[in-house]
């Protein structure tokens, strides 16, 4: 696990935020018209969020 030093907070909560919109939007998409670089994209998103949430954690008393 890599240890945030110095995070940016605001970048960080910049990117929750997105990854939030994301999921909750879906893109208006249904599964059939999904590209297949989607799931990776979707992946990506949510390591980045799970990463975020977890500096967050370690970071907040």
């Amino acid at each position: 696990m890599q240890v945030v030093e110095h995070a940016d907070w605001g970048d960080i909560t910049a990117v929750v935020q997105s990854v939030r919109l994301c999921l909750r939007r879906g893109d208006g998409r249904q599964g059939a018209e999904r590209k297949p670089g989607d799931t990776a994209v979707g992946l990506a998103q949510h390591s980045i969020a799970r990463a975020a949430a977890r500096a967050l954690a370690e970071k907040t008393p």
